[in-house]
Formats: C-alpha cells, structure tokens, sequence
C-alpha cells in the first residue's frame, strides 16, 4: 500500500506490494509480464491525500491501471522504462502547432463520475476500436466491464466493483467533431501530474486523417502548461519495441533510469513509430 494512512499528514511511503499479477507481455511475444501490484491508499482517504501520494508513486516509476499501482519485474527483461514530460521545459515544434491548428475546429470536455466515464456511447466507440487489435467481437456487456476497468469502477484483479472512483483524481477528456464523440483520453490528475492511462478513439477513415492520437498528447501538454501541471506521464517507453517508440517524438522528455529521471532532448536513433 503506498499511502499508509487517510490522515492529511500521510507520508506516502512505498510499503510491501499487496499481490504478484502475472500474464502474458503485451508489448513481445512469447514472454510474460511480472508485475508487483500496490494499493494507493485506504477506501476513505481525502482527495488531496490520494493525489499527492499519486504524485510520490508516479515519481518512483509505477504505473496506474484504474485500480492498482503497478511495475515491471520480469525476470531477465528491463526493456519497459517510465517515461514523462516536464512541461515547463517544452516547445511545440513548427510540425505539432501545424498538426494543433489543423485540429483547431475539435472541442473537448473534461468528465468526471460514473454515468460519464462508462456511458454507452464510449463503451461502443471503445469496442469499434479494439477491433483493430482484437481478431475476435466481444459484446458490450465485455467492453462495459473493460470500460470501468479503465476507469477505477471495477477491480479487474479482485473481480469487485466500487460505488465510486477507485481513484479520486480519474477524468476523462472527451474530444468531439462536430458535435460527435471521437476520442476519450482517460486520464488521471495528482497534485502537480497528469498520468495518461489510455487513449481510445474513432477509427474511421476521415478521423485517422487528423492524426487524433499525437494530437491528444500534444492537447494535453498543452492543457498541462495552461494550469500550470508540471508532469505528464506517458506510461512506459519500450525499448525495441516499435508501437510503443510515438512516446520518444516528444522531446525533451524524461525516463527514469536507474533510480533518477534523465533528460533526453533528441529522438532515439532508430525509426520512430506514430500515434495515429
């Protein structure tokens, strides 16, 4: 459990991991995944505890999945590396504000509360998406289950749902054209960080179009500097693994490394991939 108590003095040490989750390695085949899962804080902690205690874990590198903190230990493999941005350090290139003027007529809305984070509009622009990655339909009723997942409604690991958010700080920034919902950025806000979680959108022919994945990140940078949020984190950098290299375009950005957060200020120097 990373926050040891609901008090407003809470330390937000890093306590023993509460359970192992193991299963198969979404980013190289034939591999599985080890991950040491924590709790945040106790049902009952204040807001601004469990947010700044976010803020303390996120710094040491973990992940978020809706419901449990979480990181890497697979045996043999360092390859998934925490990587974020510090906002106060970064400039649009000409190519990003080309892209931000392009998608200037797109209008988003941050939501928060159950009704709105797993309404059945996005759970039906979530299942035409995973199309492109799943080679089988599954029924709403699945993706709904997936949907709270994401959003810190239902505990995937202690098969629970929850009457409210698993995590006070979980939004989602809705992004519309003309009047229709194409993408949903869930997100989730600490103190002085914001931590994207996932991204999922229309993917039709004249919405791929817009490059609608590098413009949320571009979107949210600039969201991040506008309320003055130091950090945003884009979850792992995969070293040698192609879908996952969009996350170095972004530059400077930071990934911690050997228990410190390092600045690289150019792109890796292989190919990089796109976040369409």
């Amino acid at each position: 459990m990373v926050c040891d108590n609901g008090s407003g003095n809470a330390g937000c040490g890093l306590a023993d991991f509460d359970f192992w989750g193991e299963s198969a390695c979404g980013y190289f085949p034939r591999r599985l995944s080890l991950l040491e899962c924590y709790q945040l804080c106790p049902e009952g902690t204040p807001s601004a505890v469990q947010r700044r205690c976010f803020d303390a874990a996120l710094e040491h590198g973990f992940q978020w999945d809706g419901a449990w903190l979480y990181r890497t230990n697979c045996q043999g493999c360092s390859q998934c590396i925490p990587i974020r941005i510090d906002v106060s350090h970064f400039s649009f290139s000409k190519s990003q504000r080309r892209l931000l003027r392009k998608n200037a007529d797109i209008s988003t809305v941050m939501r928060r509360g159950r009704t709105r984070l797993s309404s059945l509009e996005k759970v039906k622009l979530l299942s035409l998406y995973e199309r492109r990655h799943r080679t089988e339909e599954e029924d709403l009723s699945v993706m709904t289950r997936v949907l709270e997942g994401m959003n810190g409604l239902w505990d995937g690991w202690g098969g629970r749902a929850f009457s409210e958010k698993c995590f006070a700080g979980t939004r989602n920034l809705d992004y519309y054209i003309d009047g229709s919902l194409a993408g949903v950025s869930v997100l989730q806000f600490g103190k002085n960080a914001v931590y994207s979680q996932y991204f999922y959108y229309d993917t039709s022919p004249q919405v791929m179009r817009r490059s609608l994945g590098t413009f949320s990140i571009l979107n949210e940078i600039a969201y991040c500097q506008k309320h003055k949020i130091r950090y945003y984190y884009l979850g792992y950098f995969v070293t040698d693994c192609q879908k996952m290299a969009y996350k170095a375009n972004f530059v400077p950005y930071q990934l911690l490394q050997e228990g410190k957060w390092l600045e690289y200020n150019e792109k890796m120097g292989y190919s990089m991939g796109v976040r369409n």
